[in-house]
């Protein structure tokens, strides 16, 4: 049995993280959607599917840090997110053949229903949630804050040496 997933290619969903019995789903881009497909022999499965972000990373400090200073002190770095809106859905999908599933995001607002799911197989939600990540704001804020004082040092270190060399 094969299930295939259709997800929409929108701001508000980003690039979704997709598991399917703890194994992770490939998608592919074609044309405004994520397309993925899993082959199973199981006939009950579990569908997790979240938004996952840079700084959720276990290393997510050094990494920025690193690419921070490989992008030349952040002039060629790319832009972060400001708002850290994310969702958690997670169903049980009975097969009965191959699935076709696809999905709709609702309008965000925090902790109401994140997605619409049309069917052909027998669905049981456990969670379809939008969530706000707070934590991530406050781990931002101390990149931001970080890249500052680097760039401050950096004008202090070469005041210095002008002040040095005449």
């Amino acid at each position: 049995m094969k299930v295939y997933l259709k997800i929409p290619k929108t701001s508000r969903f980003g690039c979704p993280h997709v598991t399917i019995d703890n194994r992770p789903v490939k998608l592919k881009v074609k044309g405004g959607d994520y397309l993925g497909c899993v082959e199973t022999e199981k006939s009950n499965v579990e569908l997790c599917m979240t938004r996952l972000y840079e700084l959720e990373g276990k290393c997510w400090f050094l990494m920025s840090m690193l690419f921070f200073f490989i992008s030349i002190l952040g002039i060629f770095d790319v832009r972060r997110e400001k708002r850290f809106n994310s969702f958690e859905y997670k169903a049980t999908l009975v097969l009965h053949g191959d699935a076709h599933l696809q999905f709709k995001p609702y309008e965000f607002k925090e902790n109401e229903r994140a997605l619409a799911i049309a069917n052909d197989c027998e669905v049981y939600e456990h969670t379809n949630v939008y969530t706000v990540k707070n934590f991530l704001k406050k781990r931002r804020r101390i990149l931001i804050w970080t890249k500052l004082l680097v760039w401050l040092a950096l004008i202090a270190a070469v005041i210095v040496l002008v002040v040095q060399l005449f």
